[in-house]
């Protein structure tokens, strides 16, 4: 029996040496390794994203992502490129936590510099363009009017004259109130 109290704790032919040791060894490594256990600068939170927004008009939640793509931007990016102003396309996701069908909210943006912009139905900004402009791409759809109960929507805005970076708030406007949506943390992960 050498060593040996049957719990596997020691190892054959070596008596009173343990595998935990180890074990400990090797995971205090891990953990140094990986900057655990150090006393290291302290980070705060992370800095907001530029052009990512969320917040709540009444029973509308909102997030108006300024700096984001999917496949319908992609799809119309040259169309976008093509408009003889600058553009600063926005993915705006609605969702409504009511129970009654609610008007789609106005929102503008604030730039840097205190401009107030409107965001307008990127749909209808494309369609001013002559159709060779387009160039035969598939644009966004058109902003939905009302969003449903306890429905959801995606619209596609746009901001003109504006870089996406140089809007500083978007205000959001529904149902007799206001509010300015703050800018957030993070976006979620891309599709």
């Amino acid at each position: 029996m050498h060593g040996d109290t049957g719990s596997g704790a020691t190892r054959p032919g070596r008596p009173g040496r343990r595998r935990p040791r180890r074990v400990l060894g090797l995971a205090a490594a891990v953990l140094a390794a990986a900057g655990c256990g150090g006393a290291g600068p302290v980070v705060g939170p992370p800095a907001p994203e530029p052009g990512y927004f969320v917040g709540r008009v009444g029973d509308l939640g909102l997030a108006v992502d300024m700096a984001g793509t999917d496949p319908v931007l992609r799809r119309a990016a040259p169309a976008l490129g093509a408009y003889a102003r600058p553009l600063a396309p926005a993915i705006v996701s609605v969702v409504n936590l009511g129970e009654r069908p609610r008007r789609m909210p106005v929102l503008v943006a604030t730039t840097a510099d205190g401009r107030e912009v409107p965001l307008v139905d990127a749909r209808t900004l494309l369609l001013r363009l002559p159709p060779a402009a387009r160039g035969g791409r598939r644009l966004p759809p058109a902003t939905p009017v009302r969003v449903g109960a306890g429905g959801s929507v995606v619209a596609y805005l746009a901001a003109v004259d504006v870089a996406p970076a140089a809007v500083e708030s978007v205000r959001a406007t529904g149902g007799g109130t206001g509010r300015t949506l703050r800018r957030e943390q993070s976006r979620p992960p891309a599709r």
